[in-house]
């Protein structure tokens, strides 16, 4: 079974992580897929995602977000808060500047699966940097 998360679905919401993977795969250099400042992908029909396999795989997507996770997720990330309260905007379970919030049935961002992954970029005239 395969699972695969695309930057800014339910599974992986953050669209900030493309900049990651366009880094270590050098996709700019290697498709000519530019990143705009919003982390939209050009040519406009570019698509790019990671594919993980693995018989127990599924796909998941992560819930509301409390703000004591973004303020771990923002730590972790080297950036400010707001920064990633703004990418993460959607799956917020609290008011942008507000404290607090709900805490019913979220998925923690620090409590995903670990262990060994094996990651494969599939390329469909997408480049990453």
């Amino acid at each position: 079974m395969t699972a695969s998360a695309r930057s800014g679905y339910p599974a992986q919401p953050d669209h900030t992580e493309k900049a990651t993977l366009f880094r270590l795969l050098d996709a700019e250099k290697r498709t000519g897929v530019k990143l705009t400042e919003s982390f939209a992908m050009t040519p406009a029909s570019t698509v790019s995602g990671l594919y993980l396999a693995h018989s127990q795989a599924h796909y998941f997507g992560v819930a509301k977000v409390e703000r004591d996770q973004v303020e771990d997720y923002a730590r972790r990330k080297g950036m400010p808060v707001a920064e990633v309260e703004r990418w993460l905007a959607p799956i917020l379970n609290y008011e942008r500047g507000a404290g607090g919030g709900v805490t019913k049935g979220k998925l923690r961002l620090d409590a995903l699966p670990r262990g060994n992954i094996s990651i494969d970029l599939i390329d469909s005239a997408s480049s990453l940097r």
